[in-house]
């Protein structure tokens, strides 16, 4: 059979896997294709498809067909699933459920009159994220002829609530961790943040309300701050100079400044500054006449909550307001007459 370029572009607007030299007929090829149709009409629900549940369908669809012997086999799948360019990944984040129509229409309609009475330096957005602050790499590098040992995760976790301006202030973050009074504070008149604590260590209203009073006395002008629209955030406070406005719903992915890169660049200056100390850590432990093996679970334990504390709070000093800016410029939030976004080299070297 002969291939033209129609027949190729076709194909190519089809998903079709474009390796093949020529076109087989199969003796399974009604199966295949009612399994491709079966298999186009559910992505198009975007709906998830299991490896198990791909290799049941073509069964069912055999034996509707009156083909009793038909069996997917491991190797018969895996040929299909190459002919067909079809790959098995995992879903990431929650766009599958944001609301875009909802996100622009705010965008283009709410927003320009709710700061229309703020200048650009008091608007602010807040968000929460969880942060492993004794998590180590799961992977490793060894010799080809040595196998590497697992241990278990470390998964302690604390809260840091985060807030930044259309300009680029930082304000303070927050940290909420289980222990009320960790034994490495024994001795410290001063944390670098504000901390607080609960059994879950996590974020709650009564915290979120404290934090939002303490503010609102310290600050000498009016601000407004943008937060989603979860129960934590729903209080009913009598602020003076804060005015507290809730995101639409589902659109937190789209339009919550905080996650479309602030925390993300947070992050990665805490791994970039998690990296030196265990360098540290383990030349010291290696060092170490007693200490026979190197233990992951005995490097996570020397980073305490105090200097956890001290690294996040550094790692979010480190974040500039020009990449603050940017994030604000992605998602339609600044309108400005020069398209060319602002350099951040500083940024660039995390990645």
């Amino acid at each position: 059979m002969t291939y033209y370029i129609e027949d190729i572009e076709c194909e190519a607007l089809q998903n079709e896997s474009l390796s093949q030299k020529k076109k087989k007929c199969r003796k399974d090829d009604t199966v295949e294709r009612a399994l491709k149709e079966w298999f186009v009409k559910v992505r198009d629900k975007d709906a998830h498809v299991s490896d198990p549940l791909l290799r049941q369908k073509p069964e069912e669809l055999a034996e509707k067909m009156g083909k009793v012997n038909f069996k997917a086999t491991e190797r018969w799948f895996h040929r299909w699933k190459k002919r067909e360019n079809i790959s098995f990944q995992k879903a990431h984040g929650e766009q599958g459920d944001a609301d875009y129509m909802g996100a622009n229409f705010w965008l283009e309609n709410e927003w320009p009159s709710l700061i229309s009475e703020f200048s650009p330096s008091d608007v602010f957005n807040a968000d929460e994220t969880g942060l492993y602050f004794r998590a180590l790499p799961e992977n490793t590098y060894v010799f080809k002829n040595e196998k590497a040992k697992g241990t278990k995760s470390c998964k302690e976790r604390m809260t840091l609530l985060c807030c930044a301006s259309m300009t680029g202030e930082k304000k303070e973050t927050a940290h909420c961790r289980k222990s009320k009074q960790p034994r490495c504070f024994k001795g410290v008149k001063a944390l670098p943040v504000d901390y607080t604590a609960n059994k879950n260590a996590w974020m709650t209203r009564e915290i979120f309300s404290q934090w939002l009073i303490k503010w609102d006395n310290e600050l000498d002008r009016k601000i407004v701050i943008f937060v989603d629209n979860c129960t934590v955030h729903n209080v009913s406070l009598n602020l003076k100079k804060i005015k507290l406005v809730f995101l639409p719903a589902n659109t937190t992915l789209l339009i919550q400044l905080c996650d479309q890169g602030i925390i993300r660049t947070l992050k990665a200056y805490y791994r970039l500054k998690m990296r030196k100390r265990v360098i540290t850590l383990i030349d010291e432990m290696s060092e170490c006449e007693s200490t026979s093996t190197l233990k992951a679970n005995d490097l996570s334990k020397k980073i305490n909550v105090l200097e956890a504390l001290h690294l996040a709070n550094e790692a979010w000093n480190n974040i500039s307001d020009v990449s603050i800016r940017n994030c604000f410029r992605h998602e339609g939030f600044i309108k400005t007459e020069e398209e060319e976004e602002e350099e951040d080299d500083q940024s660039k070297d995390l990645t």
